[in-house]
């Protein structure tokens, strides 16, 4: 049997086991005292790799921008609103030739819709972008990816255009404006005031969207409300109605929310009361839990009258996050619509869009496709996120030469550190070693004993260090948003941790070679020589 297997080997004698047990103890010192000085070192060296990678996860997260390949243009402002047929038509000419690695060209509308609250009534302000539901597939794709997306509650990945008729997708900033917990989106929908307010059906939470925004719809949806009251966009029957619905928030004042309504509603406005219902069966809404229709038996209820309706409600009411509702019914997506058509006057399909935007698959190039809008059209883009994405990878490149350095100079210490103490007590004991051997007990049992007991030490040391940082990893997760602890502390990983593992068995590796060198090298003089102390 090789002397390198003996590690996993028990001794077969009871002679054995005492003398490996007495010389244990005896090298982890008096009351364990070198065991916890060896403990405390592998403790500290594992956490700063711990700690390191986090960081580095950390940063990898922040920096992980599923759209860094994509470029956007504000063609809206005045700079270059003057030029947009002509820069649209540049970049759909690149998109078909291929050049300056241009995969892609599309647009989108830009919009600001309030939202009302899941708790404590008011509203919240939410940047929206739209995209094209057939020629956007990319950028869809890329939102969708699997480190982006966090919640899919309409199967995003085969969405359809019916889906896209009320559904949005909402980034996780935009739930925390909500006030609201992710599981509640699975079974209600969010109401936007916004023209009529409007219920919404959230079919994903991811962590970014586009251009930072809150909100990504269909370019049907946004163009329906950016344009409401100037043309039938929303595909009802007339912008008449005269039958009102008003949600509201009620907990334990259901009746006077009811009294109170009623009574505004029939003083300032003659309309009628007409019943009440749950709205949860109705429509499942965040925001409200209770609607009451009301009736204008003399004439319908213009877009003015609306209007009026709504700011008085919204003045008088307003702990009761009421939110009124006309008849309406939102168009499907079609396929034939076209948007961004800057000699379009159709309200249904907008003329100009607010971004143009673009995707280039080898980012080398856009430097000199920079060159060449910023001499064409005065135009210059934001590189920031690439430049940023540069910059990280020095950054990554500079923190893993850190962590590797520090990792190997507190290994090379503790391996000294062990080398000198199991040199030190060879030495100690070379008298009674030598006599050993003199009577005939073979050399490997000596061996693989003090190599065994050299890895046991080790072993526990490792051990002990390693629950005490599973420890602290889970007293930091369990107060760190108490304690206010910064963010990246949560990326701090035990089991799932290459890197702590690679070091353990790194330094486990070079510590067998040190040890076996020494033990063979100690354990080949003669024994005279060990008795003496002539090695």
């Amino acid at each position: 049997m090789k002397p390198e297997r003996s590690l996993f080997f028990k001794f077969k004698h009871p002679k054995e086991r005492i003398f490996h047990r007495r010389e244990y103890n005896s090298v982890k010192g008096k009351k364990s005292g070198i065991l916890v000085m060896l403990t405390v070192l592998l403790f500290f060296s594992l956490f700063s790799v711990v700690l390191g990678k986090a960081g580095l996860d950390y940063l990898n997260y922040k920096m992980n921008d599923p759209f860094i390949k994509w470029f956007n243009i504000p063609v809206s402002n005045h700079s270059y609103r003057h030029n947009y047929a002509e820069i649209k038509k540049f970049f759909d000419e690149n998109a078909a030739s291929h050049e300056f690695s241009f995969s892609k060209s599309t647009g989108s509308y830009r919009a600001l819709w309030k939202f009302y609250r899941s708790e404590g009534g008011g509203t919240i302000l939410a940047f929206v972008q739209s995209f094209n539901f057939w020629e956007d597939k990319d950028l869809i794709n890329s939102i969708c990816e699997e480190d982006n997306l966090i919640y899919d509650f309409g199967d995003v990945k085969n969405l359809t255009p019916e889906k896209l008729q009320d559904g949005v997708i909402i980034s996780i900033n935009l739930v925390k404006d909500l006030e609201c917990d992710i599981a509640d989106l699975k079974t209600n929908k969010i109401m936007i005031q916004d023209g009529d307010n409007l219920p919404l059906t959230v079919l994903a939470v991811v962590k970014s969207l586009p251009n930072r925004s809150q909100v990504f719809a269909e370019n049907r949806l946004v163009v329906t409300l950016n344009n409401y009251g100037e043309s039938n966009v929303s595909g009802s029957s007339s912008f008449e109605s005269n039958e009102l619905s008003v949600y509201v928030k009620v907990n334990d004042n259901e009746a006077r929310v009811k009294t109170e309504i009623s009574a505004l509603l029939k003083s300032e406005f003659g309309l009628t009361y007409g019943d009440e219902r749950a709205a949860k069966p109705d429509l499942n809404l965040l925001s409200q839990n209770k609607v009451m229709t009301f009736y204008d038996l003399s004439e319908n209820l213009d877009l003015s009258a609306r209007r009026r309706i709504s700011t008085k409600l919204a003045e008088d009411l307003y702990p009761y996050n009421a939110a009124l509702m006309y008849d309406h019914s939102l168009l499907i997506p079609h396929e034939s619509m076209v948007y961004g058509d800057p000699e379009s006057k159709d309200y249904s399909t907008g003329n100009m869009f607010d971004i143009l935007s673009f995707k280039i698959e080898d980012l080398s190039a856009i430097s000199p496709f920079q060159d060449v809008v910023l001499e064409k059209y005065k135009m210059e883009l934001d590189l920031s996120q690439v430049e940023a994405k540069e910059n990280f990878g020095v950054v990554s490149f500079m923190s893993i030469f850190l962590i590797l350095s520090l990792v190997f100079f507190a290994g090379f210490a503790i391996l000294i550190y062990l080398f000198n103490l199991m040199k030190s007590h060879l030495e100690k004991i070379s008298m009674n070693l030598g006599t050993f051997l003199a009577f005939g007990m073979p050399k490997e049992f000596l061996y693989k004993g003090y190599l065994r007991i050299i890895f046991r030490l080790i072993a526990s040391a490792t051990l002990l260090s390693l629950v005490f940082l599973t420890g602290i990893i889970l007293a930091i997760r369990l107060t760190m948003y108490a304690l206010h602890l910064p963010e990246f502390l949560g990326y701090m990983e035990v089991f799932t941790n290459i890197w702590l593992w690679l070091a353990i068995a790194v330094f486990g590796g070079v510590s067998f070679v040190l040890f076996r060198n020494l033990l063979k090298s100690f354990l080949s003089c003669p024994p005279g020589d060990l008795i003496y102390n002539r090695s």
